[in-house]
């Protein structure tokens, strides 16, 4: 769905006409959580397919809409993956039916995009509880699928994780333990905390041991509050 608000998108007006374009018809190649393969010559081959513009053209304007905020670039294993900027507050899903993606969410976002949308009916409330139950045993079988790995991280991720960030590994350790009180006080849950870690590392502490970050102050928040 296209809002008639994007006709005076004081964003989308400071984009070139071929940006604006490509944004228009980005939307309906989009799964229902709103994300797209990122990667311009799949995004050229889907979206602008009979175009003239080629690849790198694309790859301009993808960026141009990258800087104004209208679409926001995540990256999962390695692969690029956009989203479209307030996609829940325009689009109106039936309810009665699953979640069509085709696109994985970012880690921080997977669970509470699958709480906003409850859907209605039996029918489908006994699938998504069987859902549930696969992914409590999948969580069984792999550690990184567990707040346990939270709790006590891998000597040899330690290792890394510390190398990797210019830190020591009581940071890395402490870290995951505000993660860890984090998750627990928002009921957040994560398919993969090893990502979670990375990518708090990442945004929080990028500049070592006196970054600040979303999650600092946790600990010291919680024991004020107990």
């Amino acid at each position: 769905m296209i809002a008639k608000s994007i006709s005076t998108s004081t964003r989308l007006s400071e984009v070139s006409d071929f940006a604006k374009l490509l944004f228009t018809w980005i939307i309906p190649h989009c799964d229902d959580y709103g994300h797209l393969d990122a990667n311009p010559r799949v995004v050229k081959a889907i979206v602008v397919p009979l175009c003239d513009a080629g690849t790198n053209e694309v790859e301009a304007a993808l960026g141009e809409l990258y800087a104004k905020g209208l679409l926001e670039k995540y990256e999962v294993e390695g692969r690029p993956y956009m989203t479209v900027f307030k996609w829940e507050d325009y689009q109106t899903l039936k309810t009665d039916r699953a979640l069509f993606q085709h696109s994985p969410l970012p880690d921080d976002e997977w669970n509470t995009m699958e709480t906003k949308r409850k859907p209605n009916g039996n029918k489908r409330n006994v699938k998504l509880s069987e859902a549930k139950l696969s992914e409590a045993k999948l969580r069984e079988k792999d550690p990184l699928a567990s707040m346990e790995y939270l709790k006590k991280v891998p000597k040899d991720d330690l290792k890394e994780l510390s190398t990797r960030f210019a830190v020591s590994e009581k940071v890395v350790e402490s870290k995951a333990e505000d993660l860890m009180l984090y998750c627990e006080r928002s009921g957040r849950r994560y398919r993969n905390y090893r990502s979670f870690l990375v990518n708090a590392l990442k945004r929080d502490l990028g500049g070592g041991d006196k970054a600040g970050g979303k999650y600092v102050g946790m600990k010291k928040t919680l024991a004020t509050r107990t």
